[in-house]
């Protein structure tokens, strides 16, 4: 009796691993979970780098409205706001406009305040584009449907 409790000990201690097709599995498993979470990844982390856009953007509009308050008219360069913006770290071509038209960027947004662009050597997901503000503060995001999970 003792003897063949020490044997099936000595069975459980020999089988005491993984298969190389159990390991094989697992991994494959992890690898399809992380080729699905990825894409949200990215699209979440790049919503995140957009709202840097928005912020600026915002920015530019209350200074602009001051401006206009003050002047009667919307300032044409950012030397012209008082406003101190600290330099982006995802975009760049931080553009004021005296109320024009936005129309190289793909559509043609009226009485644009301001853009500006990501940055081109680091970019996400949805690629290079272009963030503008209007007067009435609607936010565009120009990239065509590749960034439509921006808005």
């Amino acid at each position: 009796m003792i003897l063949k409790i020490q044997k099936e000990i000595l069975i459980i201690r020999i089988k005491k691993g993984y298969t190389l097709l159990e390991l094989i599995i697992v991994v494959v498993v992890i690898g399809i979970l992380a080729s699905l979470a990825m894409p949200q990844y990215m699209k979440v982390t790049e919503r995140a780098k957009a709202a840097e856009a928005k912020a600026i953007l915002g920015a530019i509009r209350s200074s602009q409205y001051r401006q206009m308050a003050v002047n009667g008219t919307y300032a044409s360069s950012i030397d012209d706001l008082d406003l101190n913006i600290s330099k982006p770290m995802y975009f760049e071509n931080i553009t004021v406009l005296a109320g024009g038209d936005c129309s190289r960027f793909g559509g043609k947004i009226s009485g644009c305040l301001g853009y500006v662009q990501r940055n081109a050597y680091q970019l996400g997901p949805a690629g290079q584009y272009t963030v503008s503000i209007d007067v009435d503060g609607n936010i565009t995001f120009d990239c065509g449907s590749s960034c439509s999970y921006l808005n």
